[in-house]
């Protein structure tokens, strides 16, 4: 039997993202708050948010293009 390397088990509550396509007038800031709270209502039993020991985000160069307006034309 092999030993765990974090010691204790783990569980991935829930998970949330922001909608996809250009959101114009939404910084970063606003588009993670749009995730957590999508990923707060993915959980079935709900959950504390003190109770939160990690979370990781995922996120493409998000500060790079805030300030650069959209080409796509409209």
């Amino acid at each position: 039997m092999s030993k765990r390397k974090l010691g204790r088990g783990v569980a991935i509550v829930g998970a949330g993202m922001s909608k996809f396509g250009v959101r114009s007038g939404m910084n970063s800031r606003e588009l993670f708050v749009e995730a957590f709270n999508d990923m707060k209502a993915s959980v079935d039993k709900g959950i504390d948010t003190k109770d939160i020991e990690a979370f990781w985000v995922g996120n493409c160069g998000a500060e790079m293009w805030e300030h650069v307006k959209s080409r796509i034309p409209k």
